[in-house]
């Protein structure tokens, strides 16, 4: 087990469960609470495992924490859409909440894995693939739902965000990390800020992406048409904003790919 295990009973210890690339105004208040959540999982269940058996910690984290969230938003999703058609508007709101519930441990994997020392490739890969199912699932129940309701603004709008998460993954989850791969084996030392990660305005996307799906969902089972509306139009802003910080997080990651490039042609500026 690598020295890198941390002791959480300690209040010192906690910054080391930080990932600085959330520091911005939009997410450093979410990503206390959840570090926060995390410590006693740390402490009592998977900081154990990692303790005496570092490649089960690893396992334990990614089975137990991240990958379970794929089958459920399939299964969730799959309630709800049998709860509208029965017109079972209480399985509906239960399926909404599950599905918000899933959403919302996405934040508890990381501070787990960073304060265990059981970050691994393979778990920075299946974070955004099971993040993304998540939309997708969201996405193509409520592009259902709104042509069936003549809605084609927000269509349109999840067409357009599903655009952009396309985009989100094909830079951030693959150019920068290829870029970073490339970047170490051209002799770089990459300091932790530089290592591919989920950064601040991709999980702003996230966050916004969530409450506007949740908001759209529930629009479908609310029973007044008044809050109906009230949540559709909700949901739509926000999936606008999601869509934003998207194409945002976009030009970030693009950012950090090109500054590892640059690092790479300054070490053999150095060296040459």
């Amino acid at each position: 087990m690598s020295d890198a295990y941390i002791d959480v009973a300690t209040v010192e210890n906690l910054p080391e469960l930080h990932n600085n690339a959330y520091d911005s105004i939009l997410t450093r208040g979410v990503a206390r609470v959840f570090e926060a959540i995390a410590r006693p999982l740390i402490e009592h269940v998977y900081g154990p495992i990692a303790k005496k058996n570092h490649a089960l910690g690893v396992i334990a984290v990614n089975s137990t924490l991240t990958l379970p969230r794929i089958p459920l938003e399939h299964k969730l999703g799959n309630i709800y859409e049998d709860a509208l058609e029965r017109e079972d508007k209480l399985t509906a709101v239960f399926a909404i909440f599950g599905k918000l519930f899933v959403k919302g441990s996405d934040g508890i994997d990381g501070p787990v894995a960073r304060g265990t020392d059981t970050t691994s490739e393979g778990g920075a890969l299946l974070d955004p693939l099971a993040d993304m199912f998540g939309m997708y699932n969201d996405a193509k129940i409520i592009k259902k739902q709104s042509r069936k309701n003549k809605d084609y603004l927000t269509e349109g709008l999840m067409n357009a965000r599903l655009m952009v998460d396309g985009g989100v993954i094909a830079v951030g989850g693959i150019t920068n990390s290829l870029a970073a791969k490339y970047a170490e084996r051209k002799g770089v030392k990459l300091d932790d800020k530089d290592q591919p990660k989920a950064l601040s305005m991709g999980k702003a996307k996230f966050g916004l992406s969530t409450l506007g799906d949740t908001a759209l969902l529930a629009s479908y089972v609310s029973p007044e048409a008044d809050s109906s509306k009230k949540l559709k139009r909700a949901g739509q802003i926000l999936t606008g904003a999601s869509i934003v910080a998207g194409i945002a997080s976009i030009f970030q990651y693009g950012k950090a790919a090109i500054n590892k490039i640059r690092m790479v042609r300054d070490l053999n500026k150095l060296t040459s």
